[in-house]
């Protein structure tokens, strides 16, 4: 099973912007991509 840790591992592999890594919260992990675009995505684990 993948974890959002090492899905935002494997994307920054494959040259893929980070905007916002990795960060614990209560609730869960979040991390935020964007692509060529400019259009950002948020990563959520719960």
């Amino acid at each position: 099973m993948r974890t959002s840790t090492s899905e935002e591992a494997r994307l920054r592999k494959k040259g893929v912007k980070i905007t916002h890594p990795v960060k614990k919260e209560d609730w869960g992990t979040i991390f935020w991509f964007a692509d060529p675009d400019g259009n950002e995505f948020q990563v959520l684990e719960y």
